[in-house]
């Protein structure tokens, strides 16, 4: 289909799919284990985004730092062994990467890398998504300009004619920095207030409306 951008890159967790459900399993199932109260899913939602690393240290209590490594590392165990359990994508996400068969896709997600293939995989989408940036991928994450400018490089497109479509500011500020448009979900983690604040150059209701803006 013709569009105005020949690039798409696509944030995942809030923003593909929800995956929500699964993260706070796992973030929970690490607070168990190490004694801590569990966190509510709405707590949990607010902690993604960042990484992993990141969703675990907002997750402990304050003055807990030195068990950060521990909690981690159970939460990442128990991820890995329920990734999919509930993560699903949201409606309306499906018919619309159909619908752009055609222009060049990528994922750039501060989830680990083997999380999101893995995603990728249970759901039948590695053919919308050739390339793949994670948490873990390079040196630096969103909202770092290198994440978009590093996808661009490897499909051959200028930042210019490309648009980062995602649920929070990471997204948009990774769009920003690397001289990119772009385009905010209301349906993920963060709503359109946050999206607006940090200056997104869209705000979409539904993933139907994406093929409209194109």
């Amino acid at each position: 289909m013709p569009s105005r951008y020949q690039l798409l890159i696509f944030d995942l967790d809030g923003t593909l799919v929800d995956s929500s459900a699964d993260l706070a399993a796992a973030t929970n199932h690490a607070m168990k284990e190490l004694g801590f109260p569990a966190q509510p899913l709405e707590s949990i939602r607010e902690f993604v985004g960042d990484g992993a690393r990141k969703l675990v240290e907002r997750s402990l209590p304050p003055g807990k730092e030195a068990l950060m490594d521990k909690a981690v590392e159970i939460f990442l165990r128990y991820y890995g062994r329920h990734i999919l359990d509930r993560t699903r994508p949201y409606d309306g996400i499906q018919e619309t990467l159909d619908a752009l068969v055609g222009i060049p896709k990528a994922i750039a997600t501060n989830k680990p890398e083997r999380f999101t293939k893995r995603i990728l995989e249970g759901l039948g989408w590695e053919r919308y998504f050739p390339h793949v940036i994670g948490g873990d991928t390079l040196p630096r994450r969103k909202p770092d300009a290198l994440v978009v400018r590093t996808i661009c490089d490897r499909v051959g497109i200028s930042p210019v004619g490309t648009l980062v479509i995602g649920d929070g500011p990471q997204d948009v500020g990774a769009a920003k920095a690397a001289g990119a448009a772009s385009c905010g979900v209301s349906w993920g983690f963060r709503g359109p207030g946050r999206l607006r604040e940090a200056g997104a150059d869209y705000i979409i209701e539904r993933p139907q409306d994406l093929v409209q803006l194109l």
